[in-house]
């Protein structure tokens, strides 16, 4: 059932663009949808009020693996097992055994968030499976060949945000999401070695995920004229297919050279949509009150990722380095990502990440430590959620991770590895009335894997 009491002509279908699947905050909600709000478009075709573009959870990717978290990801040129399928598959012809590995993480998110002089926080906490993989070394008379098989929870959508504040002409501003889902990369790839310094490899990756989304949002103005309570209940299913290729470079007994060419991930977005609203506007001035239920199809594709990285072992030491590119303003969501300014919403990045193993001398036991900087790739930051308001963001620091981890080799057959992984960043805008809004998100993860190995 819907019933719209007043309606400015276009005005629908800036309102239907607030319920946008999976976006972590209200502040990424609006945007036009086919069906209804196109058709309100076409048969108004006056300006929508101001949208804020959508921050996509699933873009900026931590990393995988116990081993490799130890050493902040910084993998490349040093993979060794199954994760090589994700970091670059051509240092797969490193594996010499038959090796199955599975591994579990728990991660803790600490959301703050400050707003009209007001301190909200909202921890929460999720415990998974995070990967399962299998690396089969194909006997050859000369060089190798190595095939894999994996799959990867890369990208968490788990959050519980809240979000509140009064003064400033604001009577009441409420809002709160809880998030669960996540995406995965199921992956198939292989390896062969071209010459004793040279190794080619490809993976080919079906990404799926699932996220369930529950948004509500209540806002009064100090006047009373201006006020919204909103429930918006959003399932989204993601999939895509894509790959990467990998080449592996040895330039001699102690350093390695690797580099990976992640290819664009094209994404079909299908889900539904409950929205329970009431919402009066002044100036302009609009008035909705409904209830409805709609389907919607997405598309949205990121683009090439490029890692370059290095490895160097002296003795029991081995230290690696990472470097990855990334031109998020290429990110194609019917068009480019813009403010209403029509500047881009997202930026080009490097990400940069170093890690060290040491192996105790005598000893089954390796420690590792890493360090992790990464730029977020969203720029904008909400302001006003109610008049759809986004400012360039000012970070304190951008997203950065110290990562520690420790690797134990029970037998010839069985390795055990765990990584503790703390990140955190900061960000802050200001809306034209002077009124601040500022984040703080802690991430923090605990990952424990197994590998067991089977000579060939």
């Amino acid at each position: 059932m819907k019933t719209v009491l007043s309606l400015r002509p276009g005005r629908f279908a800036a309102h239907l663009a607030r319920c946008a699947p999976f976006f972590h905050s209200s502040r990424q909600c609006r945007r036009e949808r086919w069906g209804l709000a196109a058709l309100a478009v076409l048969l108004a075709p006056v300006a929508a009020e101001a949208t804020i573009p959508p921050e996509l959870p699933f873009i900026s990717r931590l990393g995988v693996g116990a081993r490799p978290m130890g050493m902040a990801g910084a993998y490349t040129a040093i993979a060794d097992d199954y994760h090589a399928l994700y970091y670059n598959p051509a240092a797969m012809t490193r594996i010499r055994d038959t090796e199955f590995g599975i591994a579990f993480d728990s991660r803790s998110v600490d959301a703050n968030t400050d707003y009209l002089g007001t301190h909200s926080n909202t921890p929460s906490d999720k415990t998974r499976l995070e990967s399962i993989g299998f690396v089969y070394p194909y006997p050859t008379y000369r060089g190798s060949l190595v095939i894999g098989l994996s799959y990867e929870r890369i990208a968490p959508f788990d959050i519980d945000y809240y979000r509140t504040g009064s003064g400033g002409g604001i009577r009441l501003e409420e809002e709160s999401i809880e998030e669960i889902g996540s995406l995965g990369a199921y992956q198939a790839g292989f390896a062969w070695e071209l010459s004793p310094q040279l190794a080619f490899g490809v993976t080919g990756t079906i990404l799926a995920g699932t996220s369930d989304r529950r948004r509500t949002f209540d806002f009064e103005s100090a006047d009373h004229l201006d006020r919204e309570s909103t429930i918006t209940n959003t399932l989204t299913d993601l999939t895509a297919i894509t790959g990467s290729l990998g080449i592996l470079y040895r330039l001699g007994e102690r350093a390695d050279l690797g580099l990976t060419i992640r290819l664009p991930e094209n994404y079909d977005l299908d889900g539904t949509i409950h929205d329970d609203v009431i919402r009066y506007q002044a100036s302009p001035p609009e008035t909705l009150d409904y209830i409805d239920d709609f389907n919607f199809k997405d598309e949205l594709s990121i683009p090439y990722r490029i890692t370059a990285g290095i490895g160097y072992r002296a003795g029991d030491l081995t230290l690696a380095g990472d470097a990855t590119f990334a031109d998020w303003k290429e990110i194609d969501y019917y068009g480019p990502i813009r403010t209403d300014g029509r500047e881009y919403a997202y930026r080009s990045t490097i990400d940069f990440r170093v890690g060290a193993e040491y192996s105790l001398p005598q000893q089954p036991l390796r420690l590792r430590a890493g360090y992790a900087a990464q730029p977020l790739p969203y720029e904008v930051i909400g302001v006003d959620v109610f008049g759809g308001v986004a400012s360039r963001a000012s970070f304190d620091h951008d997203f950065r991770a110290f990562t520690v981890g420790a690797g134990l080799d029970l037998d010839e057959s069985l390795i055990l590895d765990a990584a503790f992984v703390s990140g955190s960043y900061q960000r802050s805008g200001r809306s034209t009335a002077g009124v601040e809004t500022r984040e703080e998100v802690k991430d923090q993860r605990l990952i424990i894997g197994a590998t067991f190995k089977v000579k060939t």
